[in-house]
């Protein structure tokens, strides 16, 4: 066998072991969205819970509120996000919430900052410090399972006498928020409250030193393996 063909060889196969290398997993994602109870025992108590309900005295159970509905969001990573909810006129809150399946012990640098707020459709103005983000309480995620602490944000809660926006006169409500310091990078202070787009995705992750694991060492190891193997078919070469 020619040189120049063993060469060759060996860098077939390293470039072929580059095209097979996969990621070492997937991006998380967590599920967001708003929950409540309201005074007159409607409620979406946790992200599990997949309509709105009502609760029937007579019945001993919760009957799905007619004509509800919500709108919840995927998060993917650092961005702006919108979560609804709509059908729900009532005569006010006890809790109103924007509840995340984000833990906040493994994401301690994630901030669940709301950037507006409509009600009927409608932006109104809300109070910022009274819907600052709230990480010490438990979740119920989409899966049924607790998230304890999670990264929420209150805007009503009368136990706390806690209210952010108005406590009724409205059957819809959408919110805005946006999520920054996910990907493990702190984040950075930011008072503009523009939602227009949605904030750039942070690159390293907090643990890995600035070197995101994209798999170069397994590529090395059947670079080097293949160099190895010409060489043994050369060595075996010149003593023939």
């Amino acid at each position: 066998m020619k040189i120049r063909n063993i060469i060759s060889a060996v860098a077939a196969c390293a470039v072929a072991a580059t095209a097979f290398v996969m990621p070492a997993s997937a991006a998380d994602t967590y599920m967001a969205g708003i929950t409540f109870q309201s005074s007159s025992f409607m409620y979406r108590d946790d992200l599990s819970q997949d309509t709105i309900l009502v609760w029937d005295n007579d019945l001993g159970e919760g009957v799905e509120v007619e004509g509800s509905s919500y709108v919840d969001a995927t998060i993917t990573g650092d961005g702006t996000y919108t979560v609804e909810l709509n059908g729900v006129e009532d005569g006010g809150w006890n809790m109103l919430k924007v509840d995340t399946e984000i833990d906040a012990a493994v994401n301690p640098n994630a901030v669940l900052t709301i950037t507006g707020v409509e009600l009927n459709g409608s932006a109104v103005d809300f109070d910022a410090t009274a819907a600052a983000m709230d990480n010490t309480s438990t979740v119920k995620g989409s899966d049924g399972v607790d998230v304890n602490p999670a990264v929420r944000a209150q805007l009503i809660n009368v136990y706390d006498n806690l209210a952010a926006i108005p406590n009724e006169g409205y059957s819809s409500i959408k919110v805005t928020f946006e999520i920054s310091g996910l990907s493990g990078a702190p984040a950075a202070d930011n008072t503009d409250t523009d939602t227009s787009a949605p904030s750039a995705p942070a690159t390293t992750p907090s643990d890995s030193k600035g070197s995101p694991d994209t798999g170069v060492e397994g590529v090395a190891v059947v670079a080097g393996a293949a160099i190895a193997a010409a060489g043994v078919v050369l060595l075996s070469k010149k003593r023939k």
